[in-house]
């Protein structure tokens, strides 16, 4: 099945759902986005069903396209990539300007 996922304001979650659902379409929420380097899943109300660093769940995320590029580019090199992934660092996001909310006359 095709499925939609958006990130929309925690203050506008409600609204959202409900113009889905309006429009027959059904909507959940299932999650927010938090600071950090761990990535943390819950279905429905029971506990963490994944509680992981990123880069734990990037390598199991990888490890079959590493185990093909072993077989066919120089183990050493490959290696090395895979090795890289767990010192890697993300960037820093720096704007050269001050974000202004957009003007509600746009918006509408």
């Amino acid at each position: 099945e095709s499925g939609l996922v958006i990130e929309v304001s925690e203050a506008d979650v409600e609204k959202v759902i409900a113009a889905y659902s309006a429009g027959g379409v059904p909507c959940i929420s299932i999650g927010t986005a938090s600071p950090g380097d761990s990535i943390k899943i819950f279905v429905g109300d029971a506990t963490a069903c994944i509680d992981e660093k990123t880069t734990v769940l990037r390598d199991v995320w990888e490890a079959t396209s590493f185990q093909l590029e072993h077989r066919q580019r120089n183990p050493e090199c490959v290696a090395q990539e895979e090795a890289g992934l767990k010192s890697r660092k993300s960037p820093e996001w720096k704007l050269s300007y001050t974000p202004e909310p957009t003007d509600e006359a746009i918006m509408k």
